[in-house]
């Protein structure tokens, strides 16, 4: 799975950490929820907790969701990173996962479903196509599944992935 966000010394840490211990850096992460001040109030009941309290990860490879930007008319992400975090070496009581289908729905984990967790819909796509026949920037993470981790994850170590053409 590939982290979404950025790094902080040597861990993803979640918004409400970076608020707290490094108030500058989350001024310049909280900024990507301008258009969306509601997000990081998003509840999880399955962990108590809301999503400024997470990171997030994509269980959607860059180098596809690249793919699937440029067929939309995007230029892509090349020459974008990404961590590669194993699930199995978190704890899978702190692992959810977020699907938009239905209305959007939690679930814990569960690595027998990864590949389902994988695909873009057509959601993603139409954000994708609206975006750029609007001259706008896309949410690139619109409609993918969304797994999310309850604390930090240490970055020594983890593979490391940059999207090509």
């Amino acid at each position: 799975m590939l982290p979404k966000g950025g790094v902080v010394g040597d861990e993803l840490m979640p918004l409400s950490h970076l608020q707290v211990e490094l108030p500058e850096v989350y001024a310049a992460a909280r900024d990507k929820y301008d258009t969306r001040k509601q997000v990081p109030q998003n509840y999880i009941p399955l962990l108590d907790r809301y999503w400024r309290d997470m990171v997030f990860l994509s269980p959607v490879h860059p180098q596809v969701i690249h793919g699937v930007l440029v067929s939309c008319g995007h230029p892509g992400l090349v020459g974008r990173k990404a961590f590669v975090v194993n699930p199995a070496l978190l704890d899978p009581t702190l692992l959810v996962v977020y699907e938009f289908d239905n209305g959007g729905r939690y679930s814990y984990y569960d690595a027998d479903y990864h590949r389902r967790y994988k695909r873009i819909g057509e959601m993603t796509r139409a954000a994708y196509r609206d975006a750029v026949r609007e001259r706008k920037r896309p949410f690139i993470f619109a409609g993918i599944t969304h797994v999310l981790y309850q604390g930090r994850i240490p970055v020594a170590g983890l593979p490391v992935v940059e999207v090509r053409k």
